[in-house]
């Protein structure tokens, strides 16, 4: 009787375990924010990489949760704060519980300047950079 239960045990498990898949589709998206942490200056291809990354979650179907919320940020710090409203906007219809903070992020964007590359943030600390 225990060699049955431990058999139909592993079985279970082995069954429950064997077809997981991922959620979402995030694509690049490892690989290409250690590259922009490692290397700041290069804002530029982070951002299209964040694109690449969507176009193909988008074709999945399976965007990440705060991926429109993070390409909008790094267009707000190119300058560009239309494209990042759009952004925004498409992070709080995608991912309803986001509403509050991409409200703030947009109030933002339209009432001030664009925020400082992160690389600055980093070397303003009294200590020296935080990394």
């Amino acid at each position: 009787m225990t060699t049955r239960y431990l058999l139909w045990l592993l079985l279970s498990t082995l069954a429950c375990t064997g077809c997981t898949t991922s959620q979402y589709s995030w694509g690049n998206y490892e690989p290409a924010l250690y590259k922009y942490y490692k290397t700041p200056s290069e804002l530029e291809t982070y951002a299209e990489q964040l694109a690449e990354v969507i176009a193909e979650g988008e074709s999945a179907g399976r965007v990440p949760p705060g991926m429109y919320a993070e390409y909008g940020y790094i267009l707000w710090v190119q300058g560009k704060a239309d494209k990042a409203v759009v952004q925004f906007e498409r992070e709080k219809q995608t991912w309803p519980e986001s509403t509050h903070f991409m409200n703030l992020l947009i109030h933002n964007v339209t009432s001030s300047q664009r925020p400082r590359p992160q690389s600055n943030l980093l070397t303003t600390y009294p200590g020296g950079p935080l990394l």
